[in-house]
Parts: C-alpha cells; structure tokens; sequence
C-alpha cells in the first residue's frame, strides 16, 4: 500500500523544490499565522494543531492514511465527549484534557492501522484502503475496550484485557475534564444566580420551562421535581437554594438558556439592593463608556437612619462607604408636604402609624437625599409596606433644585406612630445633621402605646446601636453634611 503525498498531489513537491525561497517564506507565514491563532482562540486553536501534526505524520510516513484513521479515532473521543458532558460540551472541548483525550484516540487508531499493515492487510485498490481505513478507526474502538474474561474478587469484577487499561485512562481523563468545568460552572452559576431569591423565581423558571419543545416529558418532570424539592429544604438559605436552582436548570438545559432566564432580574426577585459598580475603572470607561447612572432617592421617615436604611438594602457598611464616596448622603428640604403617621390605603394589618407625605403649601418636610442604582430604588420599594408608590419630587438640596424619588401612600386613616418609630426617625435626623428646629418638631410628635411588638423592638435595637454616620464619614471623608443656614424649617 502506498498513499503518498506525492502520489495524491504529484505538483507539489515540485512547486517547493523549484521555489526554496518562495517556501521559506509561505512557511514563516504561517507559523506567525498559527501563533497568532493560538492566541485568539486559545486552546481551541491547539486543535488545528493537532490536526495538522497528524497530516504531517502521515506524509513523513509515506501515508497518508494515517492522518484519516487520526480524524476517525478523534471522532470517537469527541462523541464520548458530548454524551457524558451533555450540558456544555463545547466548553469541554476548551479543556487540555479533552485535547489530549482526543490526540490519544487518535493514535491508538493509527497504532491499529500500523498493525493491519504489517499483518499483510489487502490495500491495492481504492475500496479496499478505504475499508482498511474505515477498520483501523472505528475497529480499534472496539478492540482497545475489549476484555479477554472478568475475575470476581469480593463483590468486586475486575476485568482483563485492553479494556481495564483503556476504562482506567478513560476515567482519569473524565475526571480531569469534571475538575475544570466544575470549577467553569461553579463560578457560571455564582455570577448568574448571585443575589437571587429562590422562593420568588421559583415559578417563573417552571413557567419558562414551556420554551423548550424538544425537551421530553419525562426529563422535564423530574427537573420540575428537583425544583420542587430544592423549595422544601429549609435546611438552606435562599442564597444556597437558588444556587441549586441554578445546577439543575444547567445540568439539563446549558448555560445560555440559563444566562437568558436571568438576563435582566427584575428587583424584586433580590435578596438584597445591587451596589453600584466601581464607575470609574478601566472596563468601565473602555467597554462601556458611561458611569452607572444613580438616581436621588428622598428619605423622611425612618430611613433617615443610616443602619435602617443599609438594613433596608441589604448593604454592608463597607458597600455603603463605596458606594457614597463620591456621591454622600446630604440633607435636604421638601417644600409645599407635610409629616402624616397614618394606615396606608390598602397596607397591612400594621396598627402603628406609618409616616407618609402629603401636599400642604405651608409645610416643609426634611429629609436625607441619598443616591442608589435604579434598581436599588425600585428595590425599596417592594421592601415598603403595602400601599406605597414611587413619586418624583422637587427637593431644595444647599439652595439647588434637585429632583428625587421618594414612597408615598394614600391616607386611609390618621394613627399616631409608635414612640420607638419616631425616636429611630430622630436618630437619622441627629446623623446628618438636620435643623434644631426641625429636630423639636420630630421629638413633640405625640405617640402611641406600641402595638406591633416586633417592628417596635427592632426599631428600638437600632436606635440603641451606634451611631452610624460618624463611621460612614470618618471611612470615607463626608465633611459636608453640615446644613446650611438657610436649612431651617419652623415647626408648625
């Protein structure tokens, strides 16, 4: 048998030979070429390498033959590949150890075609290479996992033959490949499901399951059993649990239906407010080219208070400095409204008055001008009692116009509030800084007998803890959260 370069192209030998220089100069070619594929595609690339080494093999051994029997024996490491790593196995592919699980398929077929040659194997006409191709590629499958006989020791059956020795390779080289993409999908399903609250998305990834039409009847019942499950572990926090929504949406269905369920979550799916983005780095000026954009959010009632409002978002102390740094809070004043403690208009069962707002031409209302994500506002919001909605107001911030969101309900009944509830609003008004005036107007508000133990007690622990604010500035430099002489409103 003789499959030579020079006997399927029989020119090009003789192009190279009469133009050195010429061939020189084509090869540097594409060695920078080559070089420069490895590094824009990375491991993938290594591929085509591996690809293009097996033809050279072929061709310095005078067959080319090989190179074929190369690209079968391939073939049968990239279908192991797909079906045990079934959700991604592109991304395997990515893997050095899938690399060299293919390059060893590989060879053992060109081992077995070297075999076949050399016990005399029929190969004069083009069917019968063909069909010593076709044996040497996939035959050597069969004959690599193999076995001569099993011995049972214990309950234990230990085979013996090529089997053994290819079954324990194999299951090395799987177990390689498991390593680096647990590591992928671990740090995959982390930054998807990051901040997500099981128990609120749990029926809508059910619902959307209906997208996939291809997926069967009896897969898709037990991943909505799974789910199912994960939602009556109360073993884990919510955090954990959608961590294991997010493992089993990915075991059956891949990382971009995932990536796409979770594309734009919507707030109230969060366990806590977004924190801003560091704005100001490199992948930020290059690749997005813009600052995040933060929206003034007006705060009067308890979330005055610096801990009752990083409670409120779920925000560290470290987050808020971070994210206030170059944007602090500040006091500011809301001409033409009025405090009211009342029920909100189809609020809750709370019997305690709720501080709300409403249009009053003589009254002012102080307050802390604070500037969060748009999420994170919208965030407050379903974090509010029942009944609130978000308004757009006019604020005067240092004698500047300054227009902010802000909750208000509608009155549906005027109830004194709990003396713990005004004192935490006192709290945030000493914090930063609010008028004198205004201070006495707050601590002359006449309250009720407290009702709702549990709001008044958590009320009462924060008003208790630390003053916050000193912490805040001293970690990050607010100084100018004094008031301005004209921030002063009379008591009415």
């Amino acid at each position: 048998m003789n499959i030579s370069l020079e006997t399927i192209y029989p020119d090009v030998l003789g192009i190279v030979r009469n133009n050195i220089g010429l061939a020189i100069i084509a090869t540097i070619a594409m060695a920078v070429g080559l070089i420069r594929l490895v590094v824009w595609a990375g491991i993938l690339s290594w591929y085509a390498v591996v690809v293009g080494a097996a033809f050279i093999a072929g061709v310095l051994l005078g067959n080319v033959a090989y190179f074929y029997v190369f690209v079968l024996g391939t073939l049968a490491a990239f279908t192991e590949i797909i079906v045990k790593f079934s959700d991604e196995p592109i991304k395997t592919f990515k893997t050095q150890a899938a690399l060299f699980y293919h390059m060893v398929n590989g060879i053992v077929a060109m081992f077995a075609l070297y075999v076949l040659l050399l016990s005399g194997a029929p190969a004069d006409t083009a069917l019968e290479r063909l069909k010593i191709v076709i044996v040497a590629g996939l035959g050597s499958i069969l004959i690599m996992r193999s076995k001569l006989f099993d011995l049972k020791v214990g309950q234990t059956e230990i085979a013996f033959g090529p089997e053994q020795f290819v079954r324990v390779f194999l299951k090395f080289m799987e177990d390689a490949i498991d390593r680096v993409r647990a590591q992928a999908r671990v740090e995959f399903v982390k930054r998807v499901l990051d901040n997500i609250d099981y128990e609120k998305v749990q029926p809508y990834c059910l619902a959307m399951l209906d997208a996939a039409q291809a997926l069967e009847a009896d897969k898709r019942q037990e991943l909505e059993k799974r789910m199912k499950a994960i939602g009556e572990d109360s073993k884990n926090d919510k955090q954990l649990r959608s961590y294991q929504l997010g493992f089993a949406i990915l075991n059956r269905m891949g990382e971009d239906y995932l990536t796409q369920l979770f594309r734009d979550p919507r707030p109230e799916w969060m366990i806590r407010a977004p924190v801003p983005r560091d704005s100001e780095g490199l992948l930020s000026k290059v690749v997005l080219g813009r600052k995040e954009e933060l929206i003034p959010y007006f705060a009067f009632g308890r979330s005055m208070a610096i801990r009752r409002i990083l409670e409120r978002l779920g925000w560290s102390m470290e987050e808020a400095r971070r994210a206030w740094e170059k944007n602090p809070p500040k006091p500011a004043r809301l001409k033409g409204y009025r405090l009211v403690f009342a029920k909100a208009v189809g609020g809750g069962g709370n019997q305690d008055g709720l501080v709300t707002a409403v249009p009053d031409s003589t009254d002012t209302i102080e307050g802390v001008v604070y500037w969060l994500p748009p999420t994170a506002t919208q965030f407050l919001g379903n974090a509010y009692e029942k009944g609130y909605r978000r308004v757009t107001v006019t604020l005067d911030v240092n004698g500047q116009a300054l227009q902010a969101e802000t909750y208000l309900s509608d009155v549906a009944e005027v109830v004194r509030p709990s003396k713990a509830y005004v004192e935490l609003m006192v709290s945030g008004a000493q914090e930063h800084r609010l008028s004198e005036q205004y201070l006495e107007r707050l601590r002359r508000i006449e309250v009720a007998t407290p009702s709702n133990g549990h709001q008044r007690e958590r009320d009462i622990d924060i008003v208790r803890e630390t003053d916050a604010m000193p912490l805040l500035r001293k970690a990050s430099r607010l100084d100018n959260l004094t008031p301005t002489s004209g921030d002063t409103v009379e008591p009415t």
